[in-house]
């Protein structure tokens, strides 16, 4: 249930995330504080993720070392991430579901992009490949409209998120709050926020 939240400008594709791993199997506990958001500045890129812990972080090198350009990875991030799920260790595959975002700067036309491939249960089963406009978040919060300071807005938001809990009271967000930044000329990333959490900590009883 990690935190994704995307915000697609004119200057900028914009990621926040946070920075939790957690076991639900033994008592919601964190088990690592650690990015899960991973840079290709070569494909004027960034890729997060939310399920199963270590999944994007296998894929996003591969993804790196096979296509040349953003709007090429773009083109086939459905099929690569189908390929490498259905390859995935049983371990991972046995988490149920996965999200994959990628988000970027297209040079070929000219602005911010993301998207997302996912064969989460909720969307009906099967693979799911969607374009994101403007602004998206998972846990969803709504915006009544685009904010102008994104860093307050992203910490707001991931405050909501990180309250969430699922059918069985776990939470999944904390650590910190990072965010990515890519422009047609640069990626960049930093911690925006932090919360006092700890390896070991019950994300149910986090604030």
């Amino acid at each position: 249930m990690s935190a994704v939240q995307i915000f697609l400008t004119d200057e900028a594709a914009v990621v926040f995330t946070d920075g939790v791993t957690y076991n639900n199997d033994h008592g919601n506990v964190i088990t690592a504080i650690t990015t899960k958001t991973h840079p290709l500045p070569h494909l004027s890129c960034v890729v997060t993720s939310r399920g199963p812990s270590g999944f994007s972080e296998d894929l996003t090198p591969r993804l790196g070392r096979t296509f040349r350009s953003f709007e090429e990875l773009v083109d086939n991030l459905a099929l690569s991430v189908e390929v490498a799920w259905d390859n995935a260790p049983d371990d991972v595959r046995s988490y149920g579901g996965v999200e994959i975002y990628a988000v970027g700067w297209s040079h070929e036309r000219g602005r911010a992009e993301a998207y997302v491939v996912t064969n989460n249960p909720a969307y009906g089963g099967g693979w799911h490949a969607a374009e994101i406009t403007d602004y998206a978040s998972a846990p969803a919060v709504p915006l009544a409209s685009m904010p102008t300071d994104l860093v307050t807005a992203g910490i707001a938001i991931a405050e909501q998120q990180r309250a969430y809990r699922d059918e069985n009271g776990n939470g999944g967000v904390g650590g910190f709050l990072l965010m990515s930044s890519v422009t047609p000329i640069a990626t960049h990333q930093a911690v925006v926020h932090r919360w006092p959490d700890r390896v070991g900590d019950c994300l149910r009883e986090a604030a």
